[in-house]
């Protein structure tokens, strides 16, 4: 799944798009920066901003529980590492 993500690092942030179409279910969202304490952000195509659960799964992935459902590259998220 991660090799499908198109994501840019740098030590602090991770960024990615939805890979796949996501149908009323959770999306893992790996950000690989060894830590619970990340804030999360994620905006539709034109920018907005977008409400959704965030669930921290572990010290490397995030889940983000979307309902509905959402093409594939709807939506970005970054991921920061709160020090």
């Amino acid at each position: 799944f991660t090799n499908d993500v198109q994501a840019r690092f740098d030590e602090r942030t991770k960024k990615g798009k939805l890979p796949t179409a996501v149908n009323g279910t959770g999306w893992v969202f790996n950000h690989g920066l060894s830590s619970e304490d990340v804030i999360v952000q994620v905006y539709d195509s034109t920018g907005e901003t977008v409400f959704t659960e965030v669930e921290r799964t572990d010290t490397a992935n995030i889940t983000l529980n979307l309902s509905g459902t959402h093409a594939q590259y709807e939506f970005s998220v970054v991921v920061t590492k709160v020090t």
